[in-house]
């Protein structure tokens, strides 16, 4: 086995599934390691071995602040109040009761840390005025669509943004 020169503490052969199974207490100080291969090569023995501590990762997740966020009744149910989700909001969730609509804005779609999810869990979404309409700023849109209506109960899309692109697609939700 040839040793890694640059980072001869890491791992070097195998696949992490040659590893035992951890049935310890996790204490911040285990390694998680990832085997990434040189751009346009599928060669794992080829690539670069990354470590990242449990701790740091834990950091590092706690701070790209993804939430859940619940619409209830009387919120959002006109054009002028939209819900205008911040970057790190990944779920969506409209639980209204009582037949009203919902809207809701996105922010440029290179914005955007997560891939949101906008969902009826409520089953009341319908089109008979009372969907929920997800719009977008400026001159995006959703697969062509500059408006995404909701119109079916329990119905939802997962918002994919392409940043680069000033865009976003659909998603089954």
């Amino acid at each position: 086995m040839s040793v890694n020169p640059i980072t001869p503490d890491v791992f070097q052969g195998g696949q992490m599934t040659d590893l035992p199974v951890f049935s310890g207490t996790l204490n911040g100080t285990e390694l998680m390691e990832v085997v990434a291969a040189p751009t346009g090569q599928t060669n794992a023995a080829a690539g670069v071995n990354y470590q990242i501590t449990t701790e740091l990762l834990a950091t590092l997740l706690g701070q790209l602040n993804i939430t859940a966020v619940i619409l209830v009744d009387g919120q959002h149910s006109t054009v002028g109040d939209p819900y205008l989700p911040p970057s790190g909001v990944a779920r969506i969730y409209v639980n209204k009761a009582i037949a009203e609509p919902t809207y809701i804005t996105f922010s440029p779609a290179s914005s955007y840390v997560v891939e949101p999810l906008v969902k009826d869990i409520a089953g009341t979404a319908d089109a008979s005025g009372n969907g929920i309409i997800v719009q977008f700023t400026g001159l995006e849109g959703a697969d062509g669509n500059t408006i995404v209506p909701i119109e079916t109960p329990y119905g939802g899309y997962l918002f994919r943004p392409i940043g680069s692109l000033n865009t976003w697609t659909l998603g089954s939700a």
